[in-house]
């Protein structure tokens, strides 16, 4: 939808105290200059609320004429990171100070919109898979050819109607507005692929042609071409399907996003507004096309790398690179598992990326975390289950020890960022899901199902040793949230459940015969992780550290996502030499990568 609203000011303003709040997303232009791009978050602060952005327009705004327009996207289904409301929707509202006049400016019947010409519902060909609420991009420039420079103060809207004024903030159903918590996206101008000088000229066409980029990035590709009306070009990136491999994922439905440009005649320049991510863009462009010019545009979560390393070992210095480009991409309306497939905020993955950005990204990067937090706990369940990922009403399955490990990832954000109010607010949530939990004949912790009995990726996996490390890192976590947040009362109750668990770890846990943590019954091999996270834990004594680096050498079960725990066991246990070799060993791969 293209939304436009023309008005006069008697001066240039001072101020423009602007809200904005749509859904699902918006781009906005002020007298022909782009301010914002991609406004607005994934929906879902909570179960039924909307975020809002506050900016002001002062800088924009001019004495004379004035026009404000927006591009409104609704997506219009559900996904694992957008709770969507089931109508679009936009609200606009500016406070402009002028002198000593300040005039409002609303969203009302004065505007004039549209549903842009250009963007069409086809549905043709291979569709983005359900996890992901944005659907590709079909653009059809011979609809579009009477929207020229529509953003700008001089175009004529007079063919364009008024909108529906559905009421006051607050309505149904987008209910209350809550403040966008973290910074608008940062852009780039349009920039060219690292290849650009080998990429087909003026007068030559292709039928596949791939732009390289300079990391794995956040991207919105940009065309400029002379074609015939009706020619057809595709975009996407070299990741579009990186989930279709999966093992244990339904084949078929793992595409990610792309986009369909179809031309109207003559020279034209389209942009593919909707963010895909990968190493190279992938055009495929018919004969007949004259490519003028191939580009891109970046964009992602406003923080600057700020952290750094290195050393005499190039390993391990591109190891450390590679993992905080992967970072940065896994960054934008939430934390992500990954930026193609799902765009999911995973809680297990946010537990690592929490502590992983603290030592990698400025400290706008904290605000991010505290939105995660926050949208957690508002969306417990009744009966005290958190589950992940959120916001999102079409998968409610709780993980439990991924749960745990959150609980225990609070106490480490308040650590690292001194933001109490982030992690005191969620305490009442972390008590009423704690409580889910119980002791058992041993005086260990009971194990809890849940809906996806989950504990990582892989195999030989010793879920009693877990799930003990894991209810003792949160028992912990909640004594400090109940000190911190004036429930002192609370404080014996969890101290004395972790205690129990501390005297009898070893007790039951350690098999004196094989020299490791092996749970009664448990007969697969060794497991690494659980040996890793025990002395993450606290839990193993330092007469057990010879033992478990031993352990820690010979045994590589787990996942990536555990593996963060294995090595930094083996740096509290001073095995520093094991770690940098298990490192070499099990990340070769990646490093080795030339993406």
């Amino acid at each position: 939808m293209a939304f436009r609203r023309s008005f006069t000011l008697g001066s240039a303003p001072s101020k423009a105290v602007t809200q904005i709040a749509a859904d699902s997303k918006y781009w906005l232009w002020v007298n022909g200059t782009l301010v914002v791009f991609e406004g607005g978050l994934k929906r879902g602060p909570n179960r039924t609320d909307t975020y809002y952005d506050e900016i002001d327009l002062a800088p924009y705004l001019q004495a004379g004429g004035n026009t404000v327009a927006l591009l409104v996207w609704y997506f219009g289904k559900q996904g694992f990171s957008h709770s969507s409301s089931g109508k679009g929707g936009l609200l606009f509202q500016a406070d402009i100070t002028t002198g000593s006049t300040v005039t409002r400016l609303v969203s009302d019947t004065g505007w004039k919109h549209i549903v842009h010409p250009g963007y069409s519902n086809n549905t043709s060909g291979t569709q983005v898979n359900f996890r992901l609420p944005e659907s590709n991009v079909y653009y059809d420039a011979r609809n579009a050819t009477g929207m020229a420079g529509w953003q700008s103060s001089g175009f004529d809207d007079s063919g364009w109607t008024a909108p529906t004024d559905f009421g006051a903030t607050g309505a149904a159903p987008w209910n209350a507005l809550v403040e966008r918590p973290v910074p608008q996206f940062r852009y780039s101008g349009l920039r060219s692929y690292t290849n650009a000088a080998s990429l087909p000229g003026t007068g030559r066409g292709s039928t596949a042609i791939s732009g390289t980029l300079p990391s794995n990035l956040q991207v919105t590709p940009y065309l400029k071409v002379d074609a015939p009306a009706g020619a057809v070009i595709g975009v996407q990136t070299d990741h579009y399907d990186d989930g279709a491999g999966l093992v244990g994922i339904e084949p078929g439905t793992q595409y990610n996003m792309r986009a369909t440009y179809v031309c109207s005649g003559g020279v034209q320049e389209f942009e593919s507004l909707a963010w895909m991510s990968g190493t190279a863009v992938r055009y495929t462009i018919p004969a007949g096309v004259t490519i003028l010019e191939l580009k891109y545009r970046e964009s992602g979560y406003d923080t600057d790398f700020a952290g750094s390393f290195s050393s005499s070992d190039a390993f391990l210095d591109t190891l450390w690179a590679k993992a905080a480009r992967t970072m940065y991409v896994n960054m934008r309306d939430n934390y992500m598992d990954c930026p193609t497939r799902e765009r999911a905020q995973w809680w297990g993955d946010v537990v690592n990326q929490l502590k992983e950005g603290f030592y990698t990204f400025d400290t706008r990067s904290h605000a991010l975390g505290k939105k995660a937090i926050a949208q957690l706990t508002s969306w417990q369940e009744s009966g005290g289950v958190l589950y992940s990922p959120i916001p999102t009403t079409i998968w409610t399955n709780e993980l439990p020890v991924q749960m745990l490990a959150s609980v225990w990832s609070f106490w480490t954000y308040y650590l690292y960022t001194g933001n109490a109010d982030a992690v005191t607010g969620a305490y009442p949530a972390v008590k009423k899901y704690l409580n889910l939990w119980s002791l058992d004949a041993d005086g260990l912790v009971n194990h809890r199902a849940g809906d996806w009995d989950w504990e990582d990726w892989g195999s030989d996996i010793d879920a009693r040793v877990l799930d003990n490390c894991w209810y003792y890192l949160a028992l912990d976590t909640a004594a400090k949230l109940a000190d911190l947040s004036g429930n002192s009362g609370d404080v014996a109750g969890w101290k004395a459940q972790r205690d129990s668990i501390k005297a009898n770890f070893d007790r039951v846990l350690w098999n004196s015969a094989r020299n490791e943590y092996r749970s009664p019954g448990y007969t697969r091999d060794t497991d690494d992780r659980a040996h890793g996270l025990a002395v993450v834990a606290g839990l193993a004594p330092a007469s057990r550290y010879r033992a478990i680096t031993e352990v820690l050498r010979t045994h590589l079960n787990a996942s990536p996502y555990m593996e963060f725990y294995v090595l930094e066991a083996l740096y509290l246990m001073g095995a520093a030499t094991v770690a940098e070799e298990r490192m070499r060993n099990r990340f070769a791969a990646q490093v080795a990568d030339p993406a």
